[in-house]
Order: C-alpha cells, then structure tokens, then sequence
C-alpha cells in the first residue's frame, strides 16, 4: 500500500511539474510575441485585410455587396484571437528555453524596444510614403556597407525566404478551401499550385526587392553600429531559432487563415 501511495504521489508531482513547464512555456511565447510587437501586428490584421479589398473594389469595380461579402470572410478567417493562439503553440513546440530567454533579454534591452518601435511603425503614413519616394526613383540612401548588414539580416531571419512561403501558402489556403468547397478534384488545385510555383521566381525577385527597400527605411535611424548589433543577435543561435520560430509560426497563421477564409468565402457564395 505504501508502495503505491509513493507511486501516486510520485505521478502527481511528475503532472505538477509538467503542467507548470508548459504553463511557463506559454507565458514566455506570449512575451515574446507582446514585445515583439507580434501581437499588435495580429490586431492589426482585419484592418489591414479589409484595406486591401477596398483598394481592390475601388481599382477593379467589384461591386459593394461582394466587397461586403469578401472583408467578413477575410474578418472571419484572420481572427487576431485564433491566430495568436496558432502562432503561441508553434513558439511552445518549437523554441528552445535558452533561445527563448536569450530573445527575450534582446527585446527587453534599450536597443532591442527601440528596434520593436521602428517596426511597429512601419505602416505609419510617413515610412510609406518614404518607400512610395524611394520607389519612384528616389536615392535610398544606402551605402554598401549598410546593405551588406541589411543582406545578412535578411539572411539570418530568413525573412524574404518565409515571406514567400507566405505568399504561396495563402494562396494555397485560398485555392484549397474554395476548390474543395466547390466539390473541385485534387487534380485542379494541383494544376493551380503548379502554376503559382512556376511563378516563384518572380515572386522571389519583387519580395526580395521589397523588403530591401523596406529594411532601408525602417532602420533608417539606426547608426552602423546599431543595426550591427541587431545583426550580431540575428546571426546567434538564439537570434536564427528566435527568428525561425516566429517567421514560421506567423507564415502557417497565414495560410490557415486563409483556409478559414476560403471556406466562409465558399460558404457566402453557396447561400
């Protein structure tokens, strides 16, 4: 009996002990993700989403009530709630504790808040219109040491490598949810992905140019020095699993959201 009641306790201490692990799993993914500015990012997003359908109506004449249609579906299948807990289990599943903390340090740090506020504002009115000038054939300012920095940034994070993952997987998630909805065979969105990869090259070159000129205007009030900093922690073994994680994490958010849109886009249209 002794015996037994030992091996309880010993089961009860052993469930304790991991329920408290992956509670403190958990609130570490949520620090990471408020003080990153991941979270506002995912506020942000039905926002966003629904700029992007009237810009769309306004260019292409879709009529009021698909537009209507099309930013609940997009409101629905982007819900900030879901996707924080999508991105939340992958940061749990795959981050190491020791990157996890190291990352945290990074961003509680003076030069890592500083960095998360100039990201945060990279949608404000005057960092896009600075891309719009650069675009149109304004000097960027850069130099090629800077941009030597800026390129092992991007390769470190991997950042232009999960933006067209990005890319691809919501239009993935958008042609399965419809087609599968529609009854379609597998064979059509087979057809249809093929069609997207073969595009890949392309779509690599435009993500690759963009976010260049969008690293040059975001960190534009970093000195060498600072952004070197950043670039020394991205290049770390805490930095790339840090980055890994959140990019991934972010990338398959996306493209189940966009499954969830297909299938209230699909669900709308059989009404």
């Amino acid at each position: 009996m002794k015996q037994r009641i030992n091996g309880l306790i010993l089961a009860l201490l052993t469930a304790l002990l991991s329920t408290q692990a992956l509670a403190a799993a958990a609130q570490q993914a949520d620090s990471l993700m408020d003080l990153s500015g991941m979270n506002a990012q995912l506020e942000g997003m039905p926002g966003m989403m629904e700029q992007v359908v009237a810009q769309q109506a306004a260019e292409g004449g879709m009529p009021d009530w698909q537009a209507q249609a099309l930013s609940a579906a997009l409101r629905q299948g982007f819900d900030p709630a879901q996707m924080k807990r999508d991105i939340r289990g992958h940061i749990e599943d795959n981050l190491d504790d020791g990157h996890a903390d190291a990352a945290l340090d990074w961003l509680q740090s003076s030069l890592g808040q500083r960095i998360t506020a100039l990201e945060e504002g990279a949608d404000t009115p005057e960092v896009q219109a600075e891309m719009m000038r650069i675009m149109q054939g304004g000097d960027a300012g850069v130099s090629e040491r800077r941009q030597a920095l800026l390129d092992r940034f991007d390769a470190a994070t991997r950042a232009s490598e999960m933006s067209v993952e990005m890319v691809m997987g919501i239009q993935r998630g958008l042609l399965s949810a419809v087609l599968t909805a529609a009854g379609a065979p597998a064979e059509q969105l087979d057809m249809l992905m093929g069609q997207a990869e073969a595009a890949r090259p392309q779509i690599e070159a435009a993500v690759v140019q963009q976010n260049q000129l969008a690293f040059a205007v975001i960190y534009r009030e970093l000195s060498d020095a600072e952004l070197g900093k950043y670039v020394t922690f991205a290049e770390s073994k805490a930095g790339r699993g840090y980055h890994q994680a959140m990019l991934e994490g972010f990338s398959q958010a996306m493209e189940a959201a966009a499954v969830r849109s297909g299938e209230a886009i699909a669900a709308s249209a059989g009404q």
